[in-house]
């Protein structure tokens, strides 16, 4: 009777198939997860595997932010990925630069970032001349890697990541959502070469603590009741280079297309790696970006 249930079940269950678009967006996003590739000369930049056994988060890895390991290649450096919590001293030295990324893994972020030596060694990676890009939500408390690593940018760079209420902006905003702040609150700073305008995501800015030498390089709009909120911040910290942004989703799919985030990420990986770009190299990376998500 059961045999003949399933089969019955199974004659009505038409066959499922990916479309040809979807099956080349697969192919591509397989093609991104290649870490470890052998690249003699190349500079690296290593990102996290999150996740018990190893396995890639989905917040973690590179099936929500694919585009940070493209912006890696589009720069001719190699992207290779290690469980944060196999990272040492000596691993992250053979790095050029390192990556932290929003995850919801209790088991790494969280408990990685509440140890002193874990926050000294990526401390000690840059003011030795390595290079660390974080992006990391500070909008949902029920992530972990944001508040975590705040611990971190207190101690290291005087940079805070205060919680509260989501910002909005009436006048300015995408997708119909006053929470997803349109800002062309841009500064000079390398990192916003090109840029005019940035599409965020529901988020909460970062505060300079006192004696900071952080730059905001994209901030909110100026109001009277907000009148300093800045939501990407960089510094040169001892040899080394750090860049901080507290909305990761503006690099997700279907949003790093928007406005210039791809000429920012771009931008963002060409800094720490001291690299260059040009109007037509972000253009064409911002116009791949693009064609992933149609």
């Amino acid at each position: 009777m059961a045999a003949c249930l399933l089969s019955a079940l199974d004659a009505e269950i038409p066959e499922f198939r990916l479309s040809a678009r979807e099956e080349a967006r697969l192919d591509r996003v397989r093609d991104i997860m290649a870490f470890g590739r052998s690249a003699p000369g190349r500079k690296r930049v290593l990102f996290p595997l999150d996740g018990p056994g190893g396995l890639r988060n989905a917040y973690s890895g590179v099936e929500i932010f694919p585009h940070l390991v493209e912006a890696v290649r589009a720069l001719g450096a190699e992207a290779d990925a290690m469980p944060p919590a196999e990272w040492t001293g000596e691993m992250l030295s053979k790095y050029a630069a390192v990556v932290v990324t929003e995850g919801n893994s209790l088991e790494y972020w969280e408990k990685l970032f509440k140890k002193p030596d874990f926050r000294a060694m990526l401390r000690d990676y840059v003011d030795g001349g390595g290079s660390l890009f974080a992006a990391v939500d500070n909008s949902h408390a029920s992530l972990c890697a944001n508040a975590e690593f705040a611990r971190l940018s207190r101690e290291a760079w005087n940079l805070d990541m205060p919680r509260g209420a989501v910002p909005r902006d009436e006048s300015s905003h995408g997708f119909g959502d006053p929470r997803q702040i349109l800002t062309g609150s841009i500064s000079s700073h390398p990192i916003a070469n090109g840029v005019k305008k940035v599409q965020l995501f529901a988020l909460m800015p970062l505060k300079f603590m006192p004696g900071s030498k952080m730059e905001a390089v994209v901030s909110l709009p100026r109001t009277s009741t907000r009148p300093d909120a800045p939501v990407m911040a960089a510094q040169k910290s001892g040899k080394g280079r750090v860049a901080v942004m507290a909305d990761p989703m503006a690099f997700q799919p279907y949003r790093i297309g928007e406005a210039d985030n791809a000429g920012l990420l771009l931008n963002a990986f060409a800094w720490l790696l001291d690299e260059k770009t040009t109007p037509e190299s972000r253009a064409s990376f911002r116009e791949q970006c693009r064609r992933f998500t149609e």
